[in-house]
């Protein structure tokens, strides 16, 4: 959470600091636009993984909650392993693109995109250890019989269950 509050905070003073040296100094920070964006990228990934780890993914239980309790418990498995299949796939080819050839270098800054693209790989692994975290808490409850069914996902009141 506090990486995430430094990357905001980040944001905030390199734009405050962009529109200073644009409107009162009369001069721009070349780099400013682009570091920004690029903690943005670094935020909404890391932001992805924490929700993931979190159980506020996205979610819709809308069907799953209509079925019965064996089913749902089946369902909420189903949910789990597609997610994790969803977040190996972003953690493989986040790989790839970070070892790919395709990079460029920053004029503004000097600094090489396999940095900024380097949060696709690292925030996939985390999603993706925390998606089998959560495939393996479904998988006891659907063992245990609970009827609560969805240890892993969201009820709809924007509360983990």
């Amino acid at each position: 959470m506090s990486l995430a509050k430094c990357l905001a905070a980040a944001i905030l003073a390199i734009l405050a600091a962009q529109v200073f040296f644009r409107f009162a100094l009369n001069q721009s920070l070349i780099w400013s636009e682009e570091v920004a964006a690029w903690c943005m990228v670094w935020l909404v990934y890391l932001g992805a993984a924490a929700l993931v780890y979190r159980g506020e993914h996205v979610s819709i239980p809308f069907f799953l909650n209509l079925l019965p309790g064996p089913l749902r418990r089946l369902g909420a498995i189903c949910r789990s392993l597609a997610m994790l299949l969803g977040v190996l796939f972003i953690t493989v080819y986040g790989i790839k693109l970070v070892f790919g050839t395709f990079h460029i270098v920053s004029q503004a800054t000097g600094i090489n995109s396999r940095w900024v693209k380097l949060c696709i790989p690292i925030s996939g692994a985390l999603m993706t250890l925390f998606a089998l975290r959560l495939l393996v808490s479904d998988i006891r409850a659907a063992i245990a019989g609970d009827p609560g069914a969805e240890a892993s996902g969201n009820d709809g009141s924007g509360k983990a269950v």
